[in-house]
């Protein structure tokens, strides 16, 4: 930590810190016209000329201003990377293990699932508008889609037919593509915990 030595003409006053003099100046007890000495400047000097580099560091500066970490910081942060690299390869892996599972399932089931939409015709729906009372735009809007919903509901069929051949190459294709993934990662993970 640097020290600093204040004159006000007489004797030298001192050793005092940086946040020391900052916090005088501050309070008022140094005028402008007060000397300053230190080892970097090598001769007094009146410290309104320096006071503005007395000025406490705000949060970016002091971490911009943070001496290099040391070899021993720098292995504890890589070790620690590392470790969370690894861990998130072996989580993206069985991710890919159960999607390659899931589409072989579908492969040894042989069959899919088709759905087809239709609206219907109802001839007679029931009544949705109330004769004796009178609606604002937005109430008329809504009661006239559920007039046409009535009129013509939705109608969702299921149908279950065999896979084509193309369908079930494809299939296995993205599970095999979902096998090489995850073991990929698996080996990422592995190295990751295996790096000193």
């Amino acid at each position: 930590m640097k020290t600093h030595y204040l004159s006000d003409g007489g004797d030298a006053k001192g050793p005092f810190t940086t946040e020391q003099i900052y916090s005088m100046w501050q309070a008022g007890q140094l005028h402008a016209d007060t000397l300053l000495f230190n080892d970097d400047v090598q001769e007094w000097q009146p410290l309104i000329d320096v006071i503005e580099t007395f000025r406490p560091k705000s949060g970016l500066q002091k971490i911009f201003n943070q001496p290099p970490p040391t070899e021993e910081q720098k292995a504890e942060a890589e070790k620690a990377g590392n470790s969370g690299c690894g861990c998130l390869s072996i989580g993206v892996a069985i991710l890919f293990l159960l999607a390659a599972f899931g589409t072989s399932s579908i492969l040894t089931e042989g069959t899919t699932t088709d759905y087809e939409v239709k609206r219907t015709y109802n001839r007679d729906p029931e009544p949705v508008r109330d004769p004796f009372k009178v609606y604002s735009p937005e109430e008329e809007r809504k009661i006239r889609q559920k007039e046409i919903d009535a009129r013509f509901p939705v109608k969702v069929e299921e149908k279950q037919r065999s896979m084509t051949e193309s369908e079930k190459a494809d299939s296995r294709g993205y599970m095999y593509l979902f096998f090489g993934l995850a073991a990929l990662f698996v080996i990422i993970g592995i190295v990751y915990f295996t790096k000193k």
